[in-house]
């Protein structure tokens, strides 16, 4: 308050200039649909560009080695003998209560040759 005047808050004087500039300027409503893709796509090339070039040599890529794959995990390539009618009611039934319980023993089937 000054000299005993109301003063309208900045962020309201600022709220209220942008409302007036947005119903009536057509230049600036295109501007605010403009700006901020032109940044982002400024943004984006500018990262583009300014990416570092790093070339893949055995060293910079030891941690990529594939595990080597268990040899006694390969139920679902080959399920034991006795459990081929689960493993197909597993992969491929569409009810869920006769699928879980096949699938439900396929895995305490797996956990018991793995703990062997």
């Amino acid at each position: 308050m000054q000299n005993g005047q109301l003063g309208i808050p900045f962020v309201s004087r600022i709220a209220a200039m942008h409302r007036a500039l947005w119903e009536t300027d057509r230049r600036y409503r295109l501007g605010w649909y403009i700006w901020p893709v032109s940044i982002a796509l400024l943004v984006c090339g500018w990262i583009y560009v300014e990416r570092p070039v790093v070339t893949a040599t055995s060293s910079s890529a030891s941690w990529a080695k594939p595990a080597q794959p268990a040899s006694n995990v390969d139920l679902m390539a080959k399920p034991p003998e006795g459990q081929r009618g689960d493993a197909a009611r597993c992969f491929h039934d569409v009810d869920f209560k006769p699928s879980g319980d096949a699938c439900s023993r396929l895995l305490e089937a797996a956990r018991e040759r793995l703990a062997r």
